[in-house]
C-alpha cells in the first residue's frame, strides 16, 4: 500500500519545462511511481512494534494583514481570534523507523528542510496542509508584512 502526502509545499518547486499538458503530467505520474516501486524493492523490511501519537494545540498571534483579508472576502474560513491569537495544531507520529508530523498550512521548502533535520529517525515525513490550514508558513527573514492602507 502506498501513500502520498503533500510534505513542505509552500513554495513554488515545478520542473524546469515548458510542457504542461496531460500527457506530460502523466509521464511525471509513472516516473514517480516507478521510482517509488524501485526504492520499494530495494528496501529492508522494518518490525514497526511502536506507535506513539502526541497532539498538540498552540496560540499563533493573528497579526497578518492578508490573513484577515482573506477571511473577510471568504478565501479562508473566518477565525475568530480570542485576546489577538488562533488556535491551531500539530501531531507528531513516531513508528520506530519512521516519524511523522503534520504542519497546519503550507511550510516554505527552507523550514520543510530544517524541520525533518529536526526529527530523530531515518524515514522523516512532513504532512503539510493537515489538521488547518493557517496559510503559508515563512521564516521571520522572509516574511515582509504588506504596507497598510
Amino acid at each position: 500500500m502506498a501513500l502520498h502526502v503533500s510534505g513542505a509545499l509552500g513554495g513554488m518547486l515545478s520542473p524546469d519545462t515548458c510542457d504542461r499538458t496531460p500527457a506530460w503530467a502523466e509521464r511525471m505520474g509513472r516516473a514517480y511511481a516507478d521510482a517509488a516501486l524501485a526504492a520499494l524493492a530495494a528496501s529492508a523490511v522494518i518490525d514497526a512494534n511502536r506507535l506513539e501519537v502526541r497532539r498538540t494545540e498552540f496560540d499563533l498571534p493573528l497579526v497578518n494583514p492578508l490573513l484577515l483579508m482573506a477571511q473577510q472576502i471568504g478565501v479562508l474560513r473566518v477565525r475568530q481570534p480570542v485576546n489577538g491569537a488562533i488556535t491551531t495544531s500539530c501531531t507528531f507520529i513516531d513508528l520506530g523507523a519512521a516519524q511523522i508530523i503534520t504542519i497546519p498550512g503550507e511550510l516554505l521548502p527552507r523550514l520543510g528542510f530544517e524541520l525533518k533535520a529536526a526529527l530523530p529517525g531515518p524515514c522523516r515525513v512532513l504532512i503539510g496542509l493537515a489538521d488547518d490550514e493557517i496559510g503559508y508558513i515563512l521564516p521571520d527573514d522572509e516574511f515582509v508584512p504588506p504596507p497598510i492602507t
